[in-house]
């Protein structure tokens, strides 16, 4: 790899925590640590904040499956409530990605937590141990930023694979399958359910919120996996058009709108190569709109539809993996286990996307597992959290802590260690959550 000296303007403004990437688990983490009074800054690549939840469209937010609350963040809680108290979200996990933006630019105001949008990591400046300095790529060119202790939430360690962390990324060389989701208006939605129900579709629990969904490994018995099996017989869709269709609608996100959890390009197998990132976006578009135009002939309901918007950015479940302090794994989620530094809590199933549809191994009711502060902390870098989807975890069971709700509390966890100490191996995971349980969270 060739090498060049790069030339950029130190930033005279040093910041008590700095958090690199404003998804679901940085806003929390910088409001966190604005909360505690200390002064945040996100540098965030793109030109929104929520990431996954506002950019990917990922609607909705999934669920920890553990009754009583949505989060061990007080955090998420307090932006859930804004949102259903302004009709901007519902039934717990449900929110609009265009409000949602704004809700969280609105939250950082609140706490005092400054944001830059178009900025994108290019280097780290280190002395041993402790990372001095991020250099950022922006529209008026390379800036560094100074802090006293930094969260990476970028979703793909990238500040920690450049201070030189050790991680992990896929398994076997093969990431879980990425999606590009997108968004269709103009359906009847009333019609769309009596249709599902006149075929025999069993709807799970009430049907609004209502989800419906496709994998091959129904065709003998799901009508609507049948629907696009037909599709494929007739040369409409491909085979993997039909492989995994999810689709999604609550009323607070439009009376005639539908959220597709697809396309899945299950034959890409890489998150981590830009090759092959943007392989699956172009070939996402394509499947959407063969899919969309397959609907709208065959499905009654969709006559009118019209795709309103592709998500922003791809939905990537796994990349890079720190390997940290503590790894979790799934044999910590098979024995429910509990730790004296326990920062998260959550009984999501083990969730694999692969070629063959599906693995989900689910927890039994009353069930859940504890994730560790360890997680979050590189053995490398003294001043530097790791958290989101990127902690410290095995293949396996990173696919059961991935969600957003784990994510905003690990990252709620992390601003406030941020805050205790910038040398954030010091801090006592039993204590953070302590603070945690002060600002409101909740723990089993």
């Amino acid at each position: 790899m060739k090498q060049s000296v790069i030339s950029y303007v130190p930033m005279a403004e040093r910041y008590d925590v700095l958090v690199l990437g404003g998804g679901t688990a940085g806003v929390m983490a910088a409001c966190a640590a604005g909360r505690e009074g200390k002064k945040a800054l996100i540098l965030e690549r793109e030109y929104a904040l929520g990431g996954t939840a506002t950019l990917s469209l990922t609607i909705p937010r999934m669920t920890n499956h553990i009754p009583g609350f949505v989060s061990n963040s007080s955090l998420a809680e307090e932006l859930q409530q804004t949102l259903e108290a302004k009709k901007e979200g519902g039934d717990t996990y449900f929110c609009d990605p265009q409000m949602q933006k704004v809700e969280l630019e609105a939250m950082c105001a609140q706490y005092g937590v400054a944001i830059l949008y178009g900025a994108e990591l290019v280097s780290v400046v280190k002395t041993e141990k402790q990372i001095d300095e991020v250099i950022v790529s922006t529209r008026g060119g390379l800036r560094g930023y100074r802090a006293d202790c930094f969260v990476d939430c970028t979703g793909d360690a990238c500040l920690a694979r450049r201070s030189g962390c050790k991680t992990e990324c896929g398994y076997e060389n093969e990431n879980q399958p990425m999606t590009l989701r997108f968004c269709v208006g103009g359906v009847d939605v009333k019609k769309v359910e009596r249709t599902l129900l006149d075929w025999g579709y069993r709807f799970g629990g009430d049907h609004f919120p209502m989800e419906f969904y496709s994998l091959w490994r129904e065709e003998a018995f799901n009508p609507f996996t049948k629907l696009l099996r037909q599709g494929v017989n007739e040369g409409r869709l491909t085979e993997r058009d039909g492989s995994y269709v999810q689709v999604y609608y609550h009323q607070t996100l439009g009376k005639d709108t539908l959220w597709f959890n697809c396309p899945e390009a299950g034959n890409i197998t890489s998150a981590a190569d830009a090759e092959s990132v943007t392989e699956m976006i172009l070939y996402s578009r394509k499947s959407a709109m063969r899919i969309m135009s397959f609907l709208k002939e065959r499905f009654p309901g969709f006559e009118e539809a019209y795709i309103q918007s592709f998500a922003d950015i791809p939905g990537i479940r796994e990349s890079y993996r720190l390997d940290g302090e503590y790894i979790m794994t799934e044999k910590d989620i098979e024995a429910r286990c509990r730790f004296e530094d326990a920062v998260a809590q959550s009984a999501y199933p083990i969730d694999i996307h692969n070629e063959k549809n599906l693995v989900l191994i689910h927890m039994d009711p009353g069930e859940y597992y504890e994730i560790p502060y360890r997680c979050m902390l590189p053995r490398e870098v003294d001043n530097l959290l790791v958290a989101g989807r990127c902690v410290s975890a095995t293949f396996a069971a990173q696919s059961s802590m991935r969600i957003q709700l784990t994510c905003m509390a690990l990252g709620e966890a992390a601003g406030i260690a941020a805050s205790m100490s910038p040398q954030v191996k010091t801090v006592d995971g039993a204590q953070v959550r302590r603070r945690m349980i002060e600002h409101g969270a909740k723990f089993l």
